[in-house]
């Protein structure tokens, strides 16, 4: 017919993630690459087929792609995942700045509190109904969830003090503020 009908970008990015979190590489790999065809001016695409390069342990083709997205939008969390796996994050993150994330948050669309909690150095996020996840710091402010993919949580502070997040994610976008500030 001579025009483009492409499904959605989130949608087949959900799909890759699916795919890739169920150790299927070549279906996952097919479908980011069709994300990058389709989506060629997308930070997000060349973020999301960087983070299947790192499950695979290709970490060249990692580089690379977060440094595609970068080009494209300069994001704090892509910059982060680059440092890390490039070893150029010299910061390191220490137990006082991890603890300063704890504390209770109210889910908004789920009006469901769920507690970030310091255990073994290291925090955690505990959701009634779903098994603990430990969040990693990728950069100020933001973290994602270890042995997840396509997790983003961005916190918003005032004063230096967390008033909420923003967590991205394969299933949708969620909000949460503190529950100090209800």
């Amino acid at each position: 017919m001579g025009y483009k009908n492409a499904a959605p970008e989130t949608f087949i990015n959900y799909l890759a993630y699916d795919a890739l979190g169920k150790n299927h590489f070549d279906k996952a790999s097919a479908l980011f690459n069709l994300n990058a065809e389709w989506y060629p001016e997308s930070n997000n695409v060349y973020d999301s087929y960087a983070d299947y390069y790192l499950v695979i342990k290709d970490t060249t083709n990692a580089i690379t792609n977060y440094k595609k997205a970068l080009q494209i939008n300069n994001s704090e969390s892509t910059l982060g995942k680059l440092n890390k796996i490039s070893k150029s994050d010299k910061n390191g993150f220490t137990i006082e700045y991890l603890q300063r994330y704890a504390g209770v948050y109210t889910l908004i669309d789920f009006n469901l509190d769920m507690k970030l909690e310091m255990r073994n150095d290291r925090l955690w996020a505990i959701v009634p109904g779903i098994e603990d996840s430990e969040f990693l710091p990728i950069s100020e402010n933001i973290f994602t969830v270890k042995g997840q993919h396509g997790y983003t949580i961005t916190f918003k502070t005032e004063d230096n003090k967390p008033i909420g997040f923003t967590s991205v994610q394969p299933n949708g976008t969620f909000e949460a503020i503190s529950k100090k500030l209800k």
